[in-house]
């Protein structure tokens, strides 16, 4: 008889929406990135026309998700992600869980010159909802309406009628101007008042819905973002994965209102220099500090790349994660490495000197080609990956001629072992100690410098 208990069922959470919320916040601060990248951008179009830049900066989580201020302009933002499985924005959704009606309560409570501007990955969907950007843009524009009046009356006429349906609480609106809950009598008609305070908040109003969704903008941000500009800052050769974690490391904190302040702990007792509510240390980035990070990010990239998932095991390892070399190229490395030792140690012992005259011919090649490979690459960056392609591609008869016959795993193996006993190396910082980072008790040195695995 089969006395085995039968296991019961592993159990399934109740929910797992944790993960996707935290992304979504997540991708609200690198939506955010963008537009501190604008402001360096604007930065330097400013200083290439002869001009002084205006103080630029974004508080964020005030009012709404951050506020953009460009001089004496402020434009309140409203970033909202939609999974792509929900479908398009429509125009009742869009007012609502889109942040319209909330942005609308924003910009009456501080008067009709300031700007908004809903961001998003989605588009509003074809048909009613998707008239209402260019309706925005002809309503912000002196363009005469060219016979499409009617088409922006009855936009305008729509949207004030969505803001009647909301709480009083997201548009600020009066409870004469509410539409009554359904059933206990006819809706109301959007007063003369409520719709020329809509038609002016569209004219003030633009839209933003091309952002990539969280998924992409973790894995594409920097591509998408920050490669294009690098150029234009004099930076071609920049790492934008870099720039782009940098950047998002100073924005992130401000969205819990926990940035660093030149107070720091005793900011909760000095004394209070402004009343304006729009002024918080602790919530605000400036542009001057977003440029500062990029320059920052872009002299020393391992510091702000990600942490890889390969923690080298050996000497040469480090070195090659600090060049920017792969894990693949790692852990091939150190294969060979193993492979030439053991050759060196078990097969050829008795010629010691020749072994050790063939490694100096392998040095003196590997600093011919390291002379190569810098005059077409910048150091730091990806400077360690090409130093070991152009070693691979190296013809045999280039090579030198070993004093016993190897195969080419053994070769590139004497090399890597010759930067495992720190004979030659790869990019990486004159100033950290290799052997020091790898035998660190907690190993976070090496897990921090070792951005360049990918």
């Amino acid at each position: 008889m089969d006395n085995a208990v039968e296991e019961p069922p592993a159990p399934e959470p109740v929910e797992d929406s944790g993960a996707e919320t935290y992304s979504r916040y997540r991708w609200q601060a690198r939506a955010a990135v963008i537009d501190a990248l604008r402001m360096v951008a604007r930065d330097v179009e400013d200083e290439r026309a002869g001009r002084e830049p205006p103080e630029r900066r974004i508080v964020c989580e005030r009012f709404e998700d951050w506020v953009v201020f460009d001089g004496g302009n402020r434009e309140f933002v409203s970033a909202k992600h939609r999974e792509l499985r929900r479908g398009p924005w429509t125009f009742s959704t869009v007012v609502d869980d889109g942040g319209l009606g909330h942005l609308f309560r924003t910009w009456n409570e501080f008067g009709s010159a300031v700007r908004c501007r809903l961001v998003s990955n989605m588009a509003l969907q074809s048909g009613k909802g998707d008239v209402l950007p260019e309706v925005c843009r002809r309503l912000g524009s002196s363009i005469p309406d060219s016979g499409d009046g009617e088409k922006i009356s009855h936009a305008v006429r729509s949207v004030a009628q969505q803001l009647m349906a909301l709480k009083p609480e997201t548009t600020g609106l009066p409870e004469s101007e509410r539409t009554p809950a359904p059933g206990k009598r006819k809706p109301r008609e959007p007063s003369p008042w409520l719709l020329e305070r809509t038609r002016t908040f569209l004219g003030c109003l633009s839209f933003d819905l091309e952002v990539l969704d969280r998924q992409r903008i973790a894995s594409l941000g920097a591509h998408a973002y920050v490669k294009p500009m690098l150029k234009q800052l004099g930076l071609p050769e920049a790492d934008p994965e870099a720039i782009w974690t940098a950047v998002f490391g100073l924005v992130d904190p401000c969205m819990e209102a926990a940035a660093e302040t030149a107070w720091g702990e005793l900011e909760p007792v000095r004394p209070v220099f402004s009343a304006d509510p729009l002024s918080d240390e602790k919530r605000t980035v400036t542009s001057r500090q977003v440029r500062q990070a990029i320059v920052t990010a872009a002299s020393r990239p391992r510091g702000y790349r990600p942490v890889p998932r390969l923690v080298p095991r050996t000497v040469a390892g480090v070195k090659m994660l600090w060049g920017g070399c792969g894990r693949t190229a790692i852990a091939q490395a150190e294969r060979h490495m193993a492979a030439w030792r053991r050759v060196r140690d078990n097969d050829v012992p008795h010629l010691a000197e020749e072994i050790e005259e063939y490694q100096d011919d392998l040095a003196d090649l590997f600093a011919r080609l390291e002379s190569r490979t810098r005059a077409h690459t910048v150091p730091g960056v990806q400077y360690g990956a090409a130093l070991w392609s152009e070693l691979l591609e190296t013809p045999d008869d280039q090579l030198p001629a070993p004093p016993v016959a190897l195969k080419r795993k053994h070769v590139t193996g004497a090399v890597a072992d010759l930067a495992d006993r720190c004979l030659l190396d790869f990019g990486g910082d004159d100033d950290v100690d290799p052997k020091a980072e790898l035998h660190s008790a907690s190993g976070e040195n090496i897990r921090r410098l070792a951005g360049g695995a990918r």
